[in-house]
Order: C-alpha cells, then structure tokens, then sequence
C-alpha cells in the first residue's frame, strides 16, 4: 500500500517536499543550512539496483550459512544429546518424584532449569523420559538390565538412566533404561 502512495505522488507533491526542507533549514543560522542535494539523472536507480544486488548476495550468503550449519549439525548432535541429558538429570533432582512440582528450596533453579527446557522446546528438541511405559521389544531403547518385582504383572521401564532425544523429528540418542519383570512362574 505504501508504494502504490508513493508511485502516485505528482510533481506537485515533490515541489512541495522540496520547499518543507528547505524551510527546515531557516531554524538553522545561516552559516549552518545545508544545501539540498542535486542527484544526477538516474542516480536513484542506480542506488535502487545496488540495494536490490546487496540483498540477493546477502539471502544467499545466508542460505550458504544454514547449509553449513546443517552440515555441522551431525557433529555436534552427541553435545546436544549430553547437554540435554544432563539437564534432564539436574531437572529430576530438582522435582518431587512422581510430580512437576519443585522440593521445598529448589523453586529458583527449578524456575532457571525449567525456562532451559522452554527454549529446547521452542528449538524442537524434545527429551523422553520412558519410566513408567510398558516395555516392548523393537523400540528405539537400549535396555540396560532386567530386573525381577514381584509386584509385577507385565514388563514396565522402572528407571531411565538416560532418555530418548529428537532433534527437529530426529533420533539423535537412544536412552538407556531398566525394566521390571513380573515373576517367573514355574
């Protein structure tokens, strides 16, 4: 909308523009007003076309700079993966077992740890805690021990060690869990 106002102005529009600047200029003392600039013909499109050239070079430098990066991407997915893991670990001393709640005390870092976890969410990293999921197998799970309860009526992750990570849909670590057995029955 704006350039559609602009391509419509008339001479009377740029006369008028010409004469407001030059007024601006009688506040000033005499010795200090500033001629209003001359621009050659054609001047303006040859600085219209050098802004339009700059911006072209620059959207392709940036796309080189995102290709680089995804490059990049698989080299650095163990650090993401161990920098996840280790706020998980802080997040999970942090919070009442069995609940999203700080311990009494811990209600600043749970505040900090949580605002971390935000922007892993908002990068589309998303950290998978596996305890408590029936176990089957074929799942994307490296299964760390079995360990026999009593309690027991089916196969259930009792503890993950380390949890699942995806980064933008993609499996950049397995976790590590344990999974409670029911009873054998002879």
């Amino acid at each position: 909308m704006m350039n559609s106002r602009k391509n419509n102005r008339t001479p009377h529009a740029s006369k008028l523009r010409e004469f407001i600047n030059s007024f601006r200029q009688l506040m000033f003392p005499k010795e200090f007003r500033i001629a209003a600039p001359i621009w050659p013909p054609g001047y303006l499109e040859l600085i219209t076309n050098m802004i339009k050239q700059l911006e072209v070079e620059l959207t392709s430098k940036g796309e080189e700079k995102d290709k680089k990066l995804e490059e990049a991407l698989p080299d650095k997915t163990g650090l993401l993966a161990d920098i996840a893991t280790g706020l998980w670990r802080t997040r999970k001393n942090i919070v009442e077992e069995g609940a999203d709640t700080p311990k009494d005390g811990m209600e600043k870092a749970f505040r900090h740890v949580q605002s971390v976890f935000d922007v892993l969410e908002t990068a589309e990293m998303q950290i998978k805690d596996h305890t408590g999921e029936k176990w089957a197998d074929g799942r994307l799970i490296n299964v760390v021990a079995f360990q026999p309860m009593p309690e027991l009526t089916e196969e259930i992750i009792i503890e993950t060690i380390k949890p699942s990570i995806f980064f933008k849909d993609q499996h950049i670590q397995k976790a590590q869990v344990i999974v409670g057995t029911p009873p054998e029955n002879d």
